[in-house]
């Protein structure tokens, strides 16, 4: 599945009109998306041997696309929803989970009779109507940026996967971007840096750390497989990718960071 979103995440950027030189990367196939993409995840179907990407589509919605053969990339679903610049989208099990900043609430997707058809609906949880992103670890949506919880953090239960429930939220600071691993949060804040958020009582979450850095602007945060190191972006003209020591949360140490000589974010 990697390699073949590879493929979709070079259209992203072809989509853009970049004209780099390509790095050690060959373009194995393309679509022809109905507008800009926003976001695309992976979806494998183990039972038919099919794999697909869901893209989030600015103009409004999503497309499936069938990338079992990644050179020749097929849409077989097309979703209509709302229009909106950012729309980001997991998936746990058969079931996508999609955020936009635009209203309508969580989309939720039933993918398991792919590439027939999909169930969907637009769902409005605890009065949650927008979001800026999410993450599942567990069986749990952390869904980040909210128009609740003061733009922090909301924690959904997807014990039912199609009607996900409210079990609690953060709401210290704003998040942008968000990693869980074992009941651990890394949580990207912007201004306010890394924050590490013990997220194991959904209704009690514990801040365990923060770190901020010279001109922290703190996009997003993932981990390294040994869970030792977590890796930042910041969302400004010429940000850095900067890797932090979390071995010691007393002593979060700035390990290295490296600059893109791109111009642009």
């Amino acid at each position: 599945m990697r390699n073949n979103l590879l493929s979709l995440v070079l259209v992203l950027f072809a989509q853009l009109g970049f004209s780099q030189a390509s790095l050690n990367l060959t373009l194995a196939g393309h679509i022809n998306p109905p507008s800009d993409l926003n976001d695309v995840w992976g979806y494998v179907d183990g039972i038919n041997n099919k794999e697909y990407a869901i893209c989030g589509v600015m103009a409004g919605g999503e497309i499936i696309v069938d990338v079992t053969n990644p050179s020749s990339p097929q849409i077989v679903q097309t979703l209509p929803g709302i229009s909106s610049t950012w729309r980001d989208l997991k998936v746990w099990g058969s079931y996508a989970y999609i955020t936009n900043e635009s209203g309508n609430g969580l989309r939720v997707i039933d993918l398991s009779n792919l590439p027939n058809s999909v169930l969907y609906k637009d769902t409005i949880i605890h009065g949650m109507n927008s979001a800026h992103n999410l993450y599942i670890d567990n069986g749990f949506a952390y869904v980040v940026g909210p128009d609740i919880a003061n733009g922090g953090m909301v924690f959904l239960d997807l014990s039912n996967p199609w009607h996900p429930a409210y079990a609690g939220e953060y709401n210290t600071h704003y998040i942008h971007d968000v990693y869980v691993r074992n009941d651990i949060a890394y949580a990207g804040e912007l201004s306010n840096g890394l924050t590490l958020i013990n997220v194991a009582n959904k209704s009690n979450p514990v801040i365990l750390a923060n770190r901020q850095y010279q001109g922290n602007f703190t996009h997003n945060t993932w981990l390294n497989d040994a869970g030792t190191v977590c890796f930042t972006t910041d969302e400004v003209s010429a940000g850095k990718i900067t890797a932090f020591d979390i071995s010691n949360l007393n002593n979060i140490d700035l390990l290295d960071e490296i600059q893109s000589s791109l111009s642009t974010n």
